[in-house]
């Protein structure tokens, strides 16, 4: 009996020492993990928006970086905006447990250099400017030109229809050309009638003037 007791004591002591070490192992490796999430920084990328008017939209977007707090705002010369002169995005969770966001203005285009897009995150903070480069042209600017090439098109098009046809009345004109000038002469200069005239006149003069015929006949 006191066999089974003193077996059964040291199982369980073994047992209670080994879910001791377990949990010691598991709370080491979630502060580790933990650690390493604390000190994830952000991917800064920023970006030009649509032209409009002279203006264009920037946005600078934060994303991959955990804890969730961050500061993230636009500069000028040095100097934040103000608050009503920016529009910034929630601060919300990724599915990889990190987090996102924006914050985006509107600047005169020409002048993005003066601007950059200011991040502070975890203690560390640094600067990221407006890339140089012409921005994209608004949808409504891209179908407008899309219009006028079509007009264009459409324009040379009908030229070149134009200039054919008129090519080819010009060719039909030419060929039609004697054949209209000939029937023409002959409706001034009637030669052909004339001439059946003529004949049919020589033909009946012998007939009614020829003295042998009257003779005879007045003999009979």
């Amino acid at each position: 009996m006191n066999f089974w007791k003193e077996d059964t004591m040291k199982t369980n002591t073994h047992y209670r020492a080994m879910r001791a070490d377990c949990l010691k192992k598991l709370r080491r490796y979630q502060k580790s993990r933990v650690a390493v999430r604390r000190t994830v920084p952000p991917m800064v990328n920023v970006t030009h928006g649509e032209a409009s008017e002279g203006n264009i939209t920037v946005t600078c977007r934060a994303s991959g970086f955990y804890p969730g707090n961050i500061t993230l705002t636009w500069r000028q010369d040095g100097v934040s905006l103000s608050h009503d002169a920016q529009q910034w995005g929630d601060v919300l969770p990724d599915r990889n447990g990190t987090y996102y966001t924006w914050v985006a203005t509107r600047i005169r285009q020409g002048e993005e250099q003066r601007f950059a897009c200011y991040m502070e995150h975890s203690g560390n903070h640094s600067t990221y400017p407006v890339p140089s480069g012409k921005p994209p042209v608004l949808q409504s600017e891209r179908l407008n030109l899309l219009y006028v090439l079509v007009a264009v098109a459409v324009a040379i098009t009908a030229f070149i229809i134009i200039c054919v046809h008129r090519c080819k009345k010009k060719k039909t004109s030419a060929a039609e050309g004697p054949e209209l000038v000939s029937l023409q002469t002959l409706d001034q200069h009637p030669v052909g009638t004339g001439d059946h005239r003529d004949a049919t006149q020589l033909g009946s003069q012998p007939l009614m003037s020829a003295p042998g015929s009257t003779g005879s006949t007045e003999g009979a």
